[in-house]
């Protein structure tokens, strides 16, 4: 990832500072007017990049964060995207010069003789491969290094309508008037795509500067679900638009790859414009195809590798529960699969409160209510929620988005975090999102105060960063740390250990289910006091932060204490041959047994017990080798019990009332040896006028339980934990991720052969069908996941079809192949495969089949493309005017 800003810092002149990573070929610039002015215009790029001198680096980091829309006169916001050279000579896969004959405006006679014609090519040519011949099989385009940077080059001027200019050069006065005029009237091919400013070379890679992207299809499907209600046609028309943009690359032989929602761009307008590609995946139209011995192993393969690291939430979950992960690196992942990024002041990662911070080990925070509902009360929470009934009960015709029945409003406001984070701000900041005017009074002074002052959650620098606490200002004092602590750095070892803690981890789950569980949604957030107004206002702006919930049941309870189960078992509190000194763990177990009268201590488990608990204490009176009556012979009981306790390394040697045990008490050990009864172990001390029960059987001795004390919960916990794992997280099966290097390469085997072309094209329309599910089933938990590869994508799209609009349930089914039980390894599907026709009688699908309305089979109305062709032409007439 670092790699990309070295770039663009090294050939583009821009500071680190100024620069922000979105994705691995992406980055978010801050520049100057004056410097894409001049990029543009004069079609050379500036020697120096002006850099922001009145604007501390954390303001800069601020004004690159998504949700920040306010910036400083004359300077702006871009996007770069990167497209790395290569030094290798490459492979180029071929395809038939015919296999996307099918266009979208063919009328019915057309389309249907563009059908056969390919139907019949795909049966010969998978008759030749079927018996042997070879003749009209050809390999892929072997190209050098220079001339497949050149192609690229000459791909990304047709794609986008843009000459290229060299960061090292300018050029010539005659040139810069010709490109000046391809300015004005130049553009993308296609509208759907994103509008390119200028194209940038150096040694190393091409640059290709755009217009900010502000909010993505993934962004508006999670934050703002609400732009898709009411209607399906919305959906109908992104998809439609998201075709005409893959259609487009494919026409040029360009492959977009494993495209998602996250690749694509989307207005308050429903516009949707598609992200540049890595341009590394292509194909050639020859008219040939590739030998069964050959293999060509896609530039993709780094980053199909970067994604098979990607841990999944399932074994995140799986780690936390068994105690292989602390809370707070749990937690921190939670935040980073819910999208929260790192100084992003309305999107920034959450942690829980634990504590008042009045005591060490205590004041500790119920972690089972939000912090809002906390500081703000249920009676509170309660008007707020009924609000929107009282008004509609009493007549009143109100805005339906003012009273949104809700509970609370955010986990974390961008007020808050900038007042955590105040003696760390410039004071310009703080002025224009806090308070106008400048009054150091008016922050809180102390972890206590912060803690009874703000509704919302905890940040985790407060966990981890010490520096947090020390002012930048004058006039603001460093923030105050409890009592119980030395210095901040002391404070933040101590805060993380409580987060640590047994009583923490004992119920952190509680709190996952308020922040990232199921207590978001349904009933369940209602019970919990917990509605989200971003969750329930129908929003239908475009946002790129909120709530976002990651399970859809119950998280398990964390594994620890009396909860957890290890290999050793515990620690025996006797110690051999220490005589008659008795330990406290000793007084403790009789204090435990005086007061509930038996042997369990509080947590329900036996311990073992000093045996001089039970038996009179050892007496110097009686000499070793004669019995309790004072002679040689001892007898048989007497040596029996002397032998059970020489077991745990104590000798017994009991006095009577003049020195020897009584003949009574004698003849009762001698009957309980003969009756097979024996003195029960499990019982209390007893005194000289105790009765003695040596008639009691130890397996009839009751045993009392504490109250509550539950045997099963070990078992209930196992049981609720393996539901979690099978309903609230997705999984990707063995066979799904051994399968997926299989979809971006050529896999063959000796009895049949796959066209390496046909697959990647397949993977575009496989991914298609993914953006489809996706899309619809979108806003529901677990369906899209920020850091999934595309075998989890189907996997989690597998688990959620059934949910799916019936026209398109059987679509997604055939194309992604979902009613077989295993992804077959070449990726293709009835929809994808070159040599199978559907059994609606048509060929492998290709983008312009499934835009054509005679053989789509999404059923899109009839007005969409007069529709599209309107709004395309208002697109292209608006781009050229900003463009003069």
């Amino acid at each position: 990832m670092s790699v990309t800003l070295e770039l663009t810092e090294r050939d583009l002149g821009i500071a680190r500072s100024q620069l922000r990573q979105r994705d691995a070929r992406t980055v978010d610039a801050l520049v100057h007017e004056q410097w894409l002015s001049t990029a543009i215009k004069q079609r050379c790029l500036p020697r120096k990049c002006v850099r922001p001198q009145h604007l501390s680096e954390s303001e800069q980091a601020l004004l690159l964060q998504p949700s920040t829309r306010k910036l400083p006169s004359q300077w702006s916001r871009l996007s770069i995207s990167i497209v790395a050279k290569v030094d290798d000579p490459q492979k180029i896969p071929v395809v038939d010069r015919l296999w996307d004959v099918i266009r979208p405006c063919q009328g019915f006679s057309e389309a249907l003789q563009c059908v056969s014609t390919q139907n019949y090519r795909n049966m010969w040519q998978q008759a030749c491969r079927s018996y042997g011949t070879g003749a009209h099989m050809q390999d892929g385009l072997t190209v050098t290094a220079q001339e497949f940077n050149e192609e690229t080059r000459q791909l990304l001027e047709q794609l986008y309508s843009c000459r290229v200019i060299s960061v090292d050069s300018c050029p010539r006065e005659g040139d810069r008037e010709q490109e000046a005029l391809q300015v004005a009237s130049g553009g993308s091919t296609c509208p759907n795509l994103q509008e390119v400013l200028c194209l940038l070379e150096s040694a190393t890679a091409l640059y290709l500067v755009q217009p900010y992207l502000e909010h993505t299809i993934a962004d508006c499907v999670v934050f703002s679900p609400a732009m898709f209600a009411n209607s399906y046609a919305k959906h109908f028309f992104v998809l439609y638009q998201v075709l005409h943009a893959v259609c487009s690359c494919h026409d040029l032989g360009v492959l977009c790859g494993e495209l998602s929602l996250h690749n694509l761009v989307l207005d308050s307008k429903l516009w949707v414009r598609l992200t540049p590609p890595s341009f590394t995946e292509r194909v050639a139209k020859l008219g040939n195809v590739i030998s069964k011995h050959d293999s060509v192993t896609t530039l993709a393969s780094t980053e199909r590798d970067q994604k098979s690291l990607r841990t999944e939430l399932r074994n995140l979950t799986h780690m936390w529960v068994h105690g292989h992960m602390s809370n707070f690196d749990y937690l921190m992942a939670l935040n980073r699969l819910a999208g929260r990024r790192i100084c992003d002041p309305n999107h920034h990662p959450v942690l829980p409160w634990i504590m008042d911070f009045t005591k060490p080990q205590g004041g500790w925070r119920d972690l089972s209510r939000s912090k809002f509902r906390l500081n703000k009360g249920d009676h509170q929470l309660d008007l707020m929620y009924e609000s929107d009934s009282v008004f509609t009960s009493i007549g009143h015709s109100t805005d339906h988005s003012s009273h949104v029945p809700h509970h609370i409003t955010d986990v974390l406001s961008d007020i808050t975090y900038y007042v955590y984070k105040a003696r760390r701000m410039p004071k310009t900041v703080l002025c224009t999102n806090v308070r106008s005017n400048w009054v150091p009074e008016e922050y809180p002074t102390s972890m206590e105060r912060i803690y009874e002052w703000s509704p919302d959650e905890c940040i985790p620098e407060f966990f981890s960063d010490p520096s947090i606490f020390q002012s930048l200002h004058a006039d603001l004092p460093d923030l105050e740390v409890p009592s119980w602590c030395s210095s901040p750095l002391d404070f933040v070892e101590k805060h993380r250990a409580a987060l640590e803690s047994e009583h923490v981890s004992q119920r952190i789950h509680h709190w996952i289910d308020l922040t990232f569980g199921y207590k978001l949604s349904g009933r369940d957030a209602v019970k919990a006091k917990n509605v989200c107004f971003h969750l329930v206002d129908n929003h239908t702006r475009p946002m790129n932060h909120g709530m976002v919930q990651l399970f859809d049941s119950p998280h398990p309870l964390r594994k620890c204490g009396a909860n957890s189960f290890t290999w050793e078992p515990p620690a025996v509190l006797l110690q051999p041959g220490r005589g008659s000194v008795r330990s406290a763990d000793v007084e403790q177990a009789k204090i435990v047994m005086e007061a509930d009268g038996d042997s369990l201590n509080e947590s329900g488990r036996f311990e073992v017990v000093d045996p001089e608990v039970f038996y009179p204490e050892p007496s110097p009176m009686i000499p070793q080798g004669e019995d309790v009556n004072g002679s040689l012979e001892q007898p048989e009981s007497y040596m029996a019990v002397k032998a059970a306790l020489q077991v745990f390394g104590e000798n017994l040697e009991v006095t009577g009332v003049n020195g020897s045990i009584g003949s009574e008490e004698a003849s009762s050990l001698d009957k309980d040896k003969k009756g097979g009864k024996g003195r029960p172990f499990f019982s209390r001390n007893r005194t000289e006028t105790e009765p003695i029960k040596s008639e009691t059987r130890p397996e009839e001795t009751p045993i009392k339980l504490p109250e509550g004390y539950n045997p099963l919960a070990p078992l209930i916990q196992v049981e609720s934990e393996l539901k979690f794992m099978a309903r609230g997280t997705q999984t990707v099966p063995t066979s799904q991720v051994n399968n997926k290097h299989h979809i971006t390469s050529v896999a063959v085997d000796g009895n049949a052969e796959t066209t390496l072309s046909r697959d990647l094209i397949s993977k575009d329309i496989r991914a298609v069908g993914c953006l489809v599910a996706e899309l619809m089933l979108g806003s529901k938990p677990g369906v899209l996941n920020l850091q999934a590869s595309f075998p989890e994508r189907v996997n989690n799209i597998k688990k959620h079809v059934l949910e799916l609009p019936r026209p398109i349930q059987h679509v997604v089914e055939t194309i992604l192949q979902l009613n077989q039980e295993e992804v077959p390894s070449s990726g293709g599907s009835h929809l994808c495969s070159d040599d199978i026709i559907t059994p609606a009688g048509l060929p492998a699908s290709t983008l312009g089949s499934l835009l054509n309305p005679h053989t789509s089979p999404f059923p899109f109305p009839p007005y969409f493309p007069k529709l599209h062709q309107y709004l395309s032409q208002h697109v292209q007439y608006k781009s050229s005017a900003q463009r003069v």
